[in-house]
């Protein structure tokens, strides 16, 4: 049974009503929010061009060009939660050359197709592998639901401001929400590439998503140098592009946080990393450009979520007064065996027939405690007479 995670526990301690009210949210979404493509570092639904190397693992539903030399997985911690336990999926041509290595650091490799020198997988294991096959990620089925969550999130109100200021010949875009879950944001790409300082004030911990309108956003436009916030981060920010074609990363630029742009060919340039995971049309990262292993770890918002979760538990009946010549007073339980009140993930969670519906209970354990002062106030009172 599902009970809405924004009912309120009440409990009667002593003859004090006490209301406590869950954190938890049925609005959001935390665990595994991207879907697959979440393990990922980088997840391509057509073609990528790439060197030097990914800290994370790689999936390219087309063709894969890596002549220049490419590195997969030297930070992945594990391999085991991946599809088909490869780090390194490649739906049509790896294209590897003859010059320089391919090399496979964690899990295994599958492409459809090898053109060029053969993947080193390292360190060598029986139970490692990069050879021809089919892929184990639905890339077309993946990407339709990716398409989706970003026109859902694109659809969210903001819950923070933005402003851009001027200083000089610097001009800073500061995003400042105050949720401690989740703060989403609103901007046009020719806000966002008007700034050549971004900044994030939020909370610690706290998950930032923003949404950019546009079809097109190059961060070569301002000039962009700096993009900072509280620590962790990358970690917890979502860049959203639900209408872009194209996003250009400025070179030499660290770009913190993940970049969902479902319809665009995404530029890394040359040089700098993106510290999250990139979810794109088609890649192109040359150079020095790599991307570093800081998957998604925060909360989405849910725009549609499932109608049980929108269910409000009614309120508390008033408990009728106790008769006049009532004989015996209600006795409440004693403290010690009182019911614990039902944690913050049990509210939010389906559970068995051991959960109790919070506003019966509440109503019951009200109607006890109202009807105990009563009559002891009574009785304190015949006593003075």
């Amino acid at each position: 049974m599902r009970i809405s995670a924004s009912a309120a526990a009440v409990l009667v301690l002593g003859g004090s009503m006490v209301l406590t009210t869950p954190t938890a949210s049925a609005n959001e979404s935390c665990d595994q929010p991207l879907g697959v493509a979440g393990q990922y570092n980088e997840f391509i639904e057509t073609d990528a061009t790439r060197t030097p190397d990914s800290e994370g693992a790689v999936a390219v539903g087309g063709d894969a060009e890596f002549t220049g030399g490419f590195s997969i997985g030297s930070h992945l911690p594990s391999t085991d939660a991946l599809p088909g336990n490869a780090a390194l999926v490649v739906g049509g041509t790896l294209a590897t050359g003859s010059k320089h290595y391919t090399v496979l650091e964690k899990g295994s490799a599958v492409y459809g197709k090898l053109s060029g020198r053969a993947v080193e997988v390292k360190p060598q294991s029986p139970a490692r592998t990069a050879a021809q096959g089919g892929s184990p990620v639905d890339f077309a089925g993946e990407f339709g639901k990716l398409r989706s969550l970003s026109a859902a999130l694109a659809k969210e109100a903001a819950r923070g401001t933005t402003a851009l200021k001027a200083d000089g010949g610097d001009t800073t875009l500061t995003l400042t929400g105050t949720d401690a879950k989740i703060n989403t944001f609103s901007v046009t790409a020719g806000q966002l590439q008007g700034a050549k300082h971004i900044t994030f004030d939020v909370p610690q911990g706290s998950s930032s998503v923003v949404n950019v309108s546009g079809t097109a956003y190059d961060m070569n436009a301002a000039g962009t140098y700096a993009i900072d916030g509280p620590s962790e981060l990358q970690g917890h920010l979502l860049w959203n592009f639900p209408e872009a074609t194209k996003v250009t990363k400025k070179s030499d630029m660290s770009w913190p946080g993940s970049v969902l742009a479902p319809g665009a060919a995404v530029d890394l340039g040359t040089g700098g990393p993106l510290e999250g995971t990139v979810i794109a049309k088609s890649l192109t990262a040359v150079g020095s450009a790599e991307t570093h292993h800081f998957p998604f770890s925060g909360c989405l918002p849910r725009s549609a979520p499932p109608a049980e979760d929108n269910e409000q538990a009614p309120p508390p009946s008033s408990a009728p007064p106790a008769p006049e010549d009532s004989a015996a007073a209600p006795q409440p339980s004693p403290m010690g065996s009182e019911s614990p009140a039902p944690a913050e993930d049990d509210l939010a969670s389906t559970g068995g027939g051991a959960a109790l519906p919070i506003a019966g209970t509440a109503a019951a354990v009200l109607a006890a405690g109202t009807a105990f002062l009563i009559v002891s106030r009574r009785r304190r009172a015949t006593a003075q007479r």
